[in-house]
């Protein structure tokens, strides 16, 4: 019954392991970031934003995009940052 106990359960754990995803990815992101991996990086973070726009990993993401946009304007990567934040924020 989807107002039953177990269906509330079940929704708790599903964005329980929603978050978790998007934990998953951010980090990764910031592996490849340190690793000066920046499309990898990239991709992730991008990752993040878009399959997980409500988790506050996304909000880390967009943080990290505006990061590398910036530092690196001229890059693929870069770019491609600028993009992706041009999307999520317009």
């Amino acid at each position: 019954h989807p107002d039953g106990d177990y269906a509330n359960l079940a929704r708790g754990r599903v964005k329980e392991l929603y978050g978790m995803l998007a934990e998953k990815h951010y980090r990764i992101g910031v592996f490849y970031l340190a690793d000066l991996r920046m499309d990898a990086s990239v991709f992730h973070f991008q990752k993040t934003v878009q399959k997980y726009p409500e988790t506050r990993w996304a909000r880390y993401a967009v943080k990290r995009l505006r990061v590398i946009s910036t530092d690196y304007p001229d890059s693929m990567a870069g770019r491609n940052a600028a993009a992706e934040l041009q999307r999520a924020e317009g």
